[in-house]
Parts: structure tokens; sequence; C-alpha cells
């Protein structure tokens, strides 16, 4: 797998590097199309992972809801990261940390379940 996403990295570093004194914009285009690619060949590796912890999570009788949402909430990071890098890659600073931000948002949002049942839980401890 390593190998796959090395050598498309080594490929579109080359090619974008060649096109980058001719055309700029291509030059962007072949980056980000290289991160696409990665990303895709990333996603079966991700899902094995996730169904590993699927596993994990049967087996020791952890709270399914919770599991959810932490997993969601590693998916918005991958994917505000990702997204901000490709914003980032065409020059534009600005979006990119508009899109970081937001992700911020969206994650801390997803966690209020998670935080209002960890407190809940911490009251019925103490009363």
């Amino acid at each position: 797998m390593i190998l796959k996403i090395v050598i498309v990295a080594i490929i579109c570093v080359f090619i974008s590097s060649c096109v980058k004194p001719y055309n700029a914009e291509i030059a962007n285009l072949v980056s980000v199309c290289g991160g696409v690619i990665i990303f895709l060949l990333c996603v079966d590796e991700l899902k094995e992972i996730i169904n590993y912890i699927v596993d994990i999570a049967n087996v020791s009788n952890i709270n399914f809801d919770f599991l959810t949402i932490i997993l969601k909430i590693l998916g918005v990071g991958y994917v505000t990261e990702f997204a901000s890098d490709i914003a980032e890659d065409f020059g534009n600073k600005t979006l990119s940390s508009k899109v970081l931000l937001g992700g911020k948002i969206v994650i801390c949002g997803m966690t209020i379940p998670i935080i209002k049942k960890l407190l809940s839980m911490l009251l019925s401890f103490l009363s």
C-alpha cells in the first residue's frame, strides 16, 4: 500500500515540477489529482481500520453511539484537513483557514452528546 502511495506521489511531483514553468495552474491540478488518488488508495485501508474498531467495540461492549460519533469526528477532521490543503495548494490561504475553522466548529458541535453523557455520568456518581 505505502509503495503505491509513494509511487503516485513521486510521479505527481515529477509531472508537476516539469509542467510548472509552463503552466502553474495545470501543475497545481496535477498535485490535487495526486492527492485525490492517494486518498482513494487509502479508502480500503480505512475501511479495514473502521471494521477492526467496530469489532473491538462489539467484543468489549462499548457504547456504539459514542464510537460512531468518534469515528465521524475523525472523518470530519481528515476531510477538513484535506480540503484545507487543497485550498492552500491553489494559493488561497484565507479559504484554507476558514475551512479549518469550519471543521473545528463542526467537531465541537459533534462532541456535545459525549460531553452531556459524561456530565450525567459524573453527576450520577456524585449523587
